[in-house]
């Protein structure tokens, strides 16, 4: 990570103060950021699993989270072509009615 990026994030979604980012490490800058991107996806799951709610009072069936958000990702992103894509909004559009 270069010094902009340290700075962005610090100054930014850190709300750190200058002396605050002068006073840590660097292990534990890396920490405050882990906490950071570890809330930041919990926010996002949470923002799923409401929007599946809201989406569910709208279909006969209810939304299953997990299969309709893909909350259980693994670390690697599998990369699809065209094809693939295609199919995996086929299926979405059929399991979502």
């Amino acid at each position: 990570m270069d010094w902009e990026g340290i700075k962005q994030l610090a100054f930014g979604p850190l709300n750190l103060s200058h002396d605050e980012l002068g006073k840590l490490t660097h292990r534990e800058f890396m920490e405050l950021v882990e906490g950071f991107e570890w809330r930041d996806k919990y926010q996002r799951s949470m923002m799923a699993v409401h929007a599946r709610t809201i989406m569910s009072a709208q279909h006969k069936k209810p939304l299953d989270p997990v299969k309709a958000f893909n909350l259980k990702q693994k670390k690697e992103k599998k990369k699809t072509n065209a094809e693939e894509s295609k199919n995996i909004v086929q299926e979405l559009e059929r399991e979502m009615g």
